[in-house]
């Protein structure tokens, strides 16, 4: 799996980015929101929402970002994780 997160909007109230999540049989894309007093995550696809694994992952960035957010939020951030099964091998 590989997931994008790009920068739409951030402000005292908290953060917006739009996601990709490409996989081998296709790709999801929605919106990720982080709420900057609580550290919320929602949220938001555009079709059909990846499997929860993928999820898992990108919630663990944001989660990340949000420890780190007095150093401000990445425009940009691309990571590459494998499915469950092929990172048990």
């Amino acid at each position: 799996m590989k997931f994008e997160l790009r920068l739409l909007e951030s402000t005292g109230e908290g953060v917006r980015y739009a996601l990709t999540v490409a996989l081998p049989s296709g790709s999801h894309v929605g919106r990720a929101e982080l709420a900057g007093d609580s550290g919320e995550i929602r949220f938001g696809w555009d079709e059909s929402a990846p499997p929860e694994w993928c999820i898992t992952a990108v919630r663990a960035q944001l989660r990340t970002l949000y420890r780190q957010r007095a150093s401000g939020y990445p425009r940009r951030i691309t990571r590459w994780r494998p499915a469950p099964d092929e990172a048990a091998s």
